[in-house]
């Protein structure tokens, strides 16, 4: 067996060991929902009055904001558990 039939019974031996491989990783229907409050863009409430009024208003909308983060980052560390590691 040379040539051109060698090189079609390879290709089909490839193609069908390719076809039979299963994703790794989850089904996206298995990822759980991020609560909607996290979900929603960090509000920026600019800078209106006062000096003092501005920069209470941003630091509350930070501390915010590293909140919603600190429980996305924690939702996704627990779905990256559930993932099988590569091989």
């Amino acid at each position: 067996m040379t040539g051109r039939p060698l090189t079609a019974l390879v290709a089909l031996v490839l193609a069908a060991a390719c076809g039979q491989t299963e994703p790794v990783g989850l089904a996206p229907r298995s990822v759980p929902d991020l609560d909607p409050r996290d979900e929603r863009t960090c509000y920026d409430p600019g800078v209106e009055g006062s000096y003092r009024d501005a920069l209470a208003e941003n630091r509350l909308a930070l501390a915010d904001c590293r909140l919603r983060h600190a429980n996305v980052v924690e939702a996704y560390l627990q779905v990256m558990e559930r993932v099988p590691a590569p091989d």
